[in-house]
């Protein structure tokens, strides 16, 4: 096991592909893992700490230390293997971020206001919130339902002043109108033992319940709608949150205003401009070419059928296009963004996003911050921008840069033009993935390609270009790369 350790300063600390422990020690450091079994001590401060190498098995422990500490962990579940996490978060307010596929684990975010994000899960993932603090835990899928695991969260905190559930519907509930989804027949609480479980039935009808968060030590009558973002558990519309502002013509457009509270507005269903201001709104537009300013607070956004354009500055917030050709602009905090269907325009702005296009040709990008960027569905054109982001194409022939940062990118399945942009990026690709065009690829940057484990390939030179190809049909060209400069461990994962 190689042993990683830094000074008291500002470190940036790098594993290898093997087992290592790396030590942050004092300052505010960024600590990242590579490959293999690693334990990552960031020591005091406010540290960024990064164990996304998911190829093969793969088995991360994280201490945070003392400080407010941002903390990924996960990414594509790339190929096969035992993937686990045990992370410590400390005191402090801390950001946790489970990514992608990754299976199993364990997140205790210590004291403090903690975020927790939490993408698919394919194994068990249990939370500890910890003792004091606002928690909010932000859970959502963009893989089909019921592939994943029950979440399970302790230390929960009910009633008004207490944590938050932030649940992503909108990819999950087929029919769903928007309105509460307790009324709808699409959730519901339910006892089990001295446990909760949050339970979802997808189409609404009620009849299929299955188990979706398990809230352990907290019995349901004890949950209130503060508990799930605003959605009272009973089916009522819950005080506080109903839209009480005016809406005016103005010409072609409709003004609706609303209050510097926590608002529920619902559009017009024609060209509505929607000035929502400050609090933690809930904004559903209908049909119309709309326009949505959702101002501060940590907002959710549902655009509707036509062509929108949504507009969130400020705060965490979810937001959604749905049908149409829609424009969604997030900002400084972290934004969780789908286009839905539609040839939509989307960036995340400053902080850690999440950009998905959906269906469709989209145009996506990051911004600055280490970013989730995914075309999905379509030939999208996607740009992590500033940081060290993850970046894939999803289905079709794609266009995909990492800009500047330690960047993943992935083409996924079609013929993909990828470019890594600066910084020490890793091209992943799979045997039948397509034929990716990698037109930037830095041995001077240190720039590497991941294959799934058990893949099949040879490498030659073709011309100017060297050209990987695997067995399943698969080819990753690296263009105006000579074979025989590449270095040992220019490739791995096979």
């Amino acid at each position: 096991m190689a042993i990683i350790t830094g000074t008291d300063s500002a470190d940036t600390l790098r594993g290898t592909a093997a087992d290592d422990r790396i030590v942050g020690n004092a300052g505010n450091d960024r600590l990242e893992g590579g490959g293999g079994n690693d334990f990552i001590d960031a020591g005091a401060g406010n540290d960024t700490i990064l164990a996304t190498d998911t190829s093969g098995n793969t088995q991360v422990s994280v201490d945070g230390g003392a400080g407010d500490d941002c903390i990924y962990v996960g990414g594509p579940l790339t190929g096969g293997g035992t993937q686990s996490a045990t992370v410590i978060a400390g005191a402090g307010n801390d950001e946790i971020n489970h990514l992608g596929q990754f299976a199993g684990g364990i997140y205790d975010g210590g004291d403090g206001d903690d975020d927790f994000r939490i993408s698919t899960t394919q194994a068990a993932v249990t939370l500890r919130l910890g003792s004091g603090g606002h928690d909010i835990v932000y859970y959502t899928s963009y893989a089909v339902p019921w592939t994943r695991a029950v979440l399970r969260v302790e230390q929960f905190r009910s009633g008004d002043g207490g944590d938050e559930i932030r649940l992503g519907l909108i990819e999950i509930l087929k029919g769903w109108d928007q309105s509460n989804p307790f009324a709808g027949g699409y959730l519901r609480l339910s006892a089990d033992g001295l446990d909760t479980l949050i339970q979802v039935d997808e189409d609404g009808g009620g009849d299929g319940f299955q188990d979706f968060v398990r809230l352990v030590g907290v019995a349901p009558g004890e949950v209130v709608a503060a508990n799930l973002n605003g959605y009272s558990p009973d089916g009522a519309e819950t005080i506080g949150r109903t839209f009480v502002g005016t809406s005016v013509q103005i010409g072609s457009w409709v003004q609706i205003d609303a209050t510097i509270g926590a608002d529920t507005i619902t559009g017009q269903g024609t060209a509505d401009l929607i000035l929502a201001y400050s609090g933690n709104d809930l904004i559903f537009t209908n049909a119309g070419n709309d326009r949505v300013h959702s101002g501060y607070g940590d907002d959710t956004v549902g655009a509707g059928s036509g062509n929108d354009t949504i507009i969130d500055q400020f705060g965490s917030n979810y937001l959604r296009g749905d049908d149409g050709n829609d424009s969604i602009a997030g900002g400084a905090g972290f934004d969780d963004i789908n286009g839905n269907m539609g040839a939509d325009t989307a960036s995340g702005g400053l902080g850690q996003d999440w950009v998905v296009g959906g269906k469709d040709n989209d145009l996506l990008s990051g911004d600055a911050g280490n970013d989730l960027v995914y075309g999905n569905l379509g030939a999208d054109t996607c740009d992590g921008g500033d940081g060290n982001d993850i970046v894939r194409g999803g289905q079709d022939n794609d266009s995909l840069s990492g800009g500047a940062g330690d960047d993943y990118v992935s083409g996924d399945k079609g013929d993909d033009t990828v470019a890594g942009g600066a910084g020490a990026d890793l091209f992943h690709t799979f045997g039948d993935a397509g034929i990716d065009r990698v037109i930037d690829f830095s041995l001077a940057d240190g720039d590497r390609v991941q294959l799934d484990p058990g893949t099949q390939y040879t490498v030659a030179q073709v011309g100017a270009d060297t050209v990987i190809s695997m067995t399943g049909g698969g080819q990753m060209v690296l263009v105006g790369v000579q074979m025989s400069a590449l270095p040992q461990g220019w490739i791995f994962g096979a």
